[in-house]
């Protein structure tokens, strides 16, 4: 069985993107001093390669010693990292066999209707959770215990026909209530449209959650797990978005 990749670019794909995009803008040289210029930096570059490659060479005649062991770790790093890719790739097929909406199923749903979507992507993810939006909600559409660490997650949805942005006033809600209301461990704004920048500014400073449009299409369309986009059970990455309360 062959599993398509999903997600953002990995990091080295990002690197090598942004350094083709900056050797697009160095421009041909036209005088004669850019000529010479250009030499010059040309040749710095290859003496300093040749003087690492002279010492890569001398260290290794000096431990030769170390090559059976290095080349054993660098196979065991590469096949690791390797089995690791198709783990990941077989729980993201699994994930999307069991659920799938698309940007287009999500924006014809009723408020209600996504609410419930995001409940059933929830637990396609692992995450125990129940629908709880209505009168008196508290600014808590969907909670969720994710059952490996115990933490609470609180969910509210913004379901928008329009396209407009979430403002930093629903912010300010989830954030009063998630914590005292709700004992939440992490606070998520769900919308099929985006977010203002004074929004994402606040959601930043409270360390919520925001799933946006795009992020939206991520872990609905293309299979990205929810625990692992909030990074619940990191120690560190984990942290931002880990309430400021319990961070105390």
């Amino acid at each position: 069985m062959t599993y398509r990749a999903t997600g953002r670019p990995s990091p080295g794909r990002r690197l090598a993107a942004a350094a083709l995009r900056r050797l697009r803008r160095i421009r041909r040289p036209k005088s004669a001093d850019d000529w010479l210029g250009a030499g010059l930096i040309a040749l710095i570059a290859v003496l300093t390669i040749a003087q690492a490659l002279v010492m890569l060479v001398e260290w290794l005649l000096r431990t030769w010693w170390a090559l059976p062991s290095l080349t054993v770790g660098l196979t065991g790093a590469i096949w690791a990292r390797w089995r690791v890719r198709i783990l990941r790739a077989r729980a993201t097929a699994r994930r999307l066999a069991e659920l799938r909406y698309s940007l287009e199923e999500l924006d014809a749903m009723t408020p209600s209707q996504f609410e419930d979507a995001v409940r059933d992507l929830m637990r396609r993810d692992g995450v125990d959770a129940r629908r709880v939006g209505g009168a008196g909600d508290l600014a808590a559409d969907v909670i969720g215990t994710h059952p490996p660490t115990r933490q609470i997650v609180v969910v509210q949805c913004k379901h928008t026909t329009t396209g407009r942005s979430v403002e930093s006033r629903v912010i300010h809600e989830v954030n009063g209530t998630a914590g005292p209301a709700h004992h939440a461990d992490v606070a998520v704004v769900v919308t099929n449209g985006g977010f203002t920048r004074e929004a994402r500014r606040r959601a930043a400073q409270f360390h919520m959650a925001l799933i946006d449009r795009e992020r939206l299409e991520l872990w609905a369309d293309q299979g990205a797990s929810l625990p692992d986009m909030l990074s619940l059970g990191s120690m560190w990455r984990g942290r931002r978005y880990r309430l400021l309360h319990r961070l105390e």
